[in-house]
């Protein structure tokens, strides 16, 4: 019976190996141009891979990942390149390719450490290995992506790819390597006029059309009756080099062949390269809107954008249901950035007030483009919302300020909600982003103490780029309360800490912003008008102190000292540090004291319990957290991986997308003692009646002005809505008893008085 199973296996094993076989192999397809083939081929044998061998799954997973990478489903073509090495017999030269493919692949999220990693570990690897003239197609691959990967790196050197080139001698690989050649080169083109003076710039810019051109005819060779995906490709870097040239015109006809080579029989053959070319033909389209304020160009480049977005979603659908943790909203591919700052121009040309409610629309949803798919009406209808916010405003006396930064070009688009009307500006015209590592984020409290004016100078230019022309806005019409509603480039900008002057004898406290307003803030404004009309009184605090006995987190000495004096004050419920459920209940007002693991490249941030146990966005994603308050007492609780350029990856953020009513966080270290002195006065003015957010501000302020150093009271800041905490029972019945006797004492002495005066009438 097992023989009979054997030779059943056997059978079938041979039977599918043979027609394989007269199919070819799915990489020898693609390089002979039939994708598709090469596409079905491959699926097919990843779906019999217990039956086929080893080096056709190879080719397979080899193939997939090309196919991947070039269709710009990056996370996909990391998982196929991690299959295919893990199930051969790698030697010197295949590891040198797997770490030569891993640079290229964090070369395409701009994550140049790692590139710079791989590179090295990958030409470390390769020598080990001596050449053979079997390989050349493996070392020319090789060759290619640490070319490629190297491009923003120390190894950024042009040879890596005419080692490329010299060692392929199949078309369809050379023509690749020629298209990456003239990327490599396009990198160091984006030239003011007078650099195009040089010769050297001029002759760089020669060889990349020459390459290119190269890299054209062999893709017609290979693709003789029709255009396809690898023209494409080729199409695009060139039109991009000509836009770099100042040859707009001619840049525009590349951008038509482009498309025209990715559409066959009404279907798109890629739609991240079309995407792609679409958001460059529209950075074209916008260059010379400024070149000649030409209104038809933002119409044309409204009507391109609009198109672009079914193919586009479509894209973004696929890195969705494959739930790509790196996926970013490939921003580089995103029409509708791109279509907010158009309709910023037009807004600026024609006055137009549907063009703020059209880029209003556009910000709330960029902001939460993974909740909801795109809907046309959120752009061509008059925002319900927007009206809503200015109603807010007016019955609160407040501002709301929506903010969103546009690349290429480069806009800080401001939208400004107000009791008596809503603008929109550009709050930096003319200049370019303010570094991050310049942002606030980097206040730590050692370094602030050191080096205070630096800190006032940088914090002078980010207002300057984010805030002045607001500052003057409210100035007039006398607001002290602003809601800011953040992009992903401003997280853990805490505009507090913004500097109204540059003078270094006038003190950091006396020129922070604090001075003027009371920020909050929110994450959408969906958010605010449902918080708002909510208003919460919470009867107990609950705290959550986790004991760290062991030497990788340190003691916190003030926590229970804190507690104690709270316990004065307020209905306390301590928490159970060995279990987060506690921590996941509706309807409760939280405090966490302790540490957390945080990052700005991380998507988590984890509140450490003990060794073993965290609550992280894992834990808090599904959970109902309505009518529950969030108050995060540990290092750096507030800052996220920034999502290229719009969304916030946070705690707070994820706290707040699960319903939370507010949270309040820190954007940097905190002191366990300087902690434990805040949250004593900010308690004390809760004591007293105070809204949350009112009383985080005088507690801030209070220690502003006893010239704390800022990196003490700066480190908070407050997401949400407004909350009350109930003082405690006993203090009541204290107060009420105190009350008791002395209206008591008051009516013991009337009557004394009366009888003493009664007895005086007597004697008389």
């Amino acid at each position: 019976m097992i023989i009979r199973i054997i030779k059943t296996y056997l059978i079938i094993f041979c039977f599918f190996s043979a027609n394989l076989f007269s199919q070819n192999l799915p990489l020898n397809l693609y390089w002979s141009g039939k994708t598709d083939s090469a596409l079905v081929l491959a699926n097919k044998i990843v779906a019999n891979k217990k039956i086929v061998s080893a080096s056709y799954l190879t080719n397979a997973y080899d193939f997939l990942a090309e196919y991947n990478l070039e269709q710009g489903h990056f996370e996909n073509n990391l998982k196929y390149i991690a299959l295919q090495f893990r199930i051969n017999k790698n030697n010197s030269l295949d590891s040198a390719l797997f770490y030569g493919r891993l640079a290229n692949y964090y070369h395409c999220y701009l994550m140049h450490d790692s590139s710079t990693y791989f590179i090295a570990k990958a030409t470390k690897t390769l020598l080990h290995y001596s050449f053979k003239k079997r390989d050349k197609i493996s070392y020319s691959r090789y060759y290619s992506y640490i070319g490629n990967g190297a491009r923003n790196t120390k190894y950024r050197d042009v040879k890596f790819l005419d080692s490329a080139i010299a060692l392929s001698d199949i078309p369809f690989l050379k023509a690749l390597h020629y298209r990456r050649y003239g990327t490599f080169l396009s990198d160091l083109l984006n030239l003011s006029e007078q650099q195009w003076t040089l010769s050297e710039n001029l002759n760089m810019y020669h060889r990349s059309i020459t390459y290119l051109t190269k890299a054209e005819a062999l893709a017609t060779s290979i693709y003789p009756n029709k255009k396809s995906s690898l023209h494409s490709s080729i199409y695009k870097i060139w039109s991009i080099i000509l836009k770099y040239r100042k040859l707009d015109d001619a840049s525009l006809v590349l951008a038509d062949k482009t498309k025209e080579a990715l559409v066959v029989d009404n279907t798109v053959l890629n739609y991240s390269d079309y995407s792609a070319i679409i958001t460059w033909e529209s950075s074209i389209n916008m260059s010379l809107y400024y070149k000649t304020h030409d209104i038809k160009y933002l119409y044309k480049n409204e009507t391109s954008l609009l198109k672009s977005i079914p193919i586009w979603e479509n894209f973004y659908k696929i890195e969705v249901e494959n739930h790509y943790n790196g996926f970013d909203d490939q921003y580089n591919i995103n029409p509708y950035q791109k279509l907010l700052a158009v309709y910023f121009e037009l807004f600026q040309a024609t006055k137009n007030q549907i063009y703020i409610y059209k880029c209003y629309n556009l910000i709330e949803f960029i902001k939460k483009l993974n909740k909801e798919p795109y809907a046309n009406e959120l752009i061509n209808h008059k925002s319900k919302m927007l009206d809503s916010i200015s109603f807010f405003c007016k019955k609160e006396n407040c501002s709301v300020i929506n903010y969103l930064i546009t690349h290429n070009p480069v806009l800080t688009i401001a939208i400004i909600s107000l009791p008596d009307t809503t603008l929109m500006i550009n709050c930096s015209i003319n200049s370019d982003y303010i570094p991050l590592q310049k942002s606030n984020k980097i206040f730590q409290r050692d370094s602030i103490r050191s080096n205070t004016s630096y800190f006032k100078k940088t914090n002078y230019l980010m207002y300057e780029a984010y805030f002045k022309k607001i500052d003057s806005i409210l100035t007039k019409r006398n607001i002290k309360k602003v809601t800011i509603i953040n992009d992903g480039f401003l997280n853990s900008l805490n505009f507090d800490m913004l500097q109204t002057d540059s003078v270094k004898h006038h003190s950091f406290s006396s020129s922070a912003l604090i001075n003027r307003y009371n920020f909050t803030y929110t994450i959408s404004g969906y958010i605010l008008l449902k918080k708002s009309r909510q208003v919460i009184k919470y009867k107990y605090l609950n705290i959550l102190v986790p004991n760290f006995a062991s030497h990788k987190y340190p003691k916190l000495l003030f926590s229970e000292t804190l507690i104690n004096k709270l316990k004065v004050l307020f209905n306390i419920q301590k928490c159970d540090a060995s279990s987060n459920q506690c921590f996941l209940k509706p309807n409760q007002l939280f405090e966490y004291i302790g540490h957390i693991n945080s990052n700005d490249k991380s998507v988590e941030q984890e509140l450490i319990l003990n060794d073993t146990i965290v609550i992280n966005s894992n834990c808090v994603l599904n959970k109902n957290l309505d009518g529950s308050s969030y108050l995060l007492n540990g290092c750096g609780s507030g800052i996220g991986r920034e999502v290229r350029f719009d969304k916030i990856n946070s705690f707070p953020y994820i706290l707040m997308n699960q319903h939370a009513h507010a949270v309040i966080c820190s954007i940097w270290p905190i002191d366990d003692k300087e902690n434990a002195e805040f949250l004593e006065k900010f308690y004390s003015f809760m004591a007293q009646g105070l809204a949350s957010s009112d009383a985080l501000y005088e507690t801030k302020l209070y220690f502003a002005k006893q010239n704390y150093s800022p990196s003490m009271w700066g480190a908070y800041v407050y997401y949400g809505s407004d909350f009350y905490l109930s003082k405690n029972h006993h203090e009541n019945i204290f107060l009420y008893l105190a009350i008791s006797v002395f209206v008591l004492l008051l009516l013991f002495l009337f009557l004394i008085y009366k009888q003493r005066k009664q007895n005086a009438k007597t004697q008389q």
